[in-house]
């Protein structure tokens, strides 16, 4: 499998035009980002359901071990098969999606991945990653850096000083705002539990 990968994926930068190798990741990062998608919004619909359990991996093989998956023990696994794999999976769609963010000239296309990105924080935090947790604030620093550092031209002190200096804010903003918004997500469940008590006209019971 690595001599396949080295054959085909990694030389497709040497076989392509610059044009037809941007073209062909976007396509290929819009495509698994729409299934990944799909699957974090089913893993979150596990934790506003407050549904866990354990699920056989090889049900054909010797091997009986169970892993677990949805909300289980405080912690979002969801249909995944390893929580911290799938919670650095979404941190990667959610940089590629920052990119795209700033890339696209097309408002409608923006709010769609904002959303999306939405979907991908929440499911990082709910995880209960710690190490996906600091890489997203690391991300949200480093980004800052650059970008700051980019749009500045000179080699002076103030142009080397003031993007570190962002970019430590943006870190200590990044802490403060993944500890509210995981806090706001612990408020998901019952909310979804009175919604449904509320489109029950009021007959099923709220706790169940």
């Amino acid at each position: 499998w690595s001599a396949i990968y080295f054959a085909l994926v990694y030389s497709c930068a040497y076989r392509f035009d610059r044009a037809t190798l941007i073209k062909c990741a976007k396509v290929l990062f819009f495509t698994l980002l729409a299934v990944w998608f799909i699957a974090c919004c089913v893993s979150l619909y596990q934790y506003a359901a407050q549904i866990g359990y354990r699920y056989v991996v090889n049900p054909l093989g010797k091997d009986a071990s169970t892993t677990r998956q949805g909300f289980y023990d405080s912690r979002l696994f969801g249909i995944f098969y390893t929580l911290n794999h799938a919670a650095y999976i979404s941190l990667l769609f959610l940089i590629g999606c920052i990119f795209y963010f700033i890339k696209s000239p097309h408002r409608s296309v923006r709010i769609a991945l904002v959303l999306i990105c939405l979907c991908l924080g929440s499911h990082i935090l709910l995880s209960g990653s710690r190490s996906a947790r600091i890489s997203l604030i690391v991300v949200a620093a480093v980004g800052t850096w650059l970008l700051v550092r980019r749009r500045m031209q000179g080699k002076g002190f103030k142009q080397r000083a003031l993007p570190l200096a962002l970019a430590v804010v943006m870190a200590v903003v990044a802490i403060g705002g993944t500890a509210g918004w995981k806090a706001a997500l612990r408020h998901v469940p019952y909310l979804a539990q009175e919604t449904i008590y509320w489109l029950d006209g009021g007959t099923a019971n709220p706790n169940h």
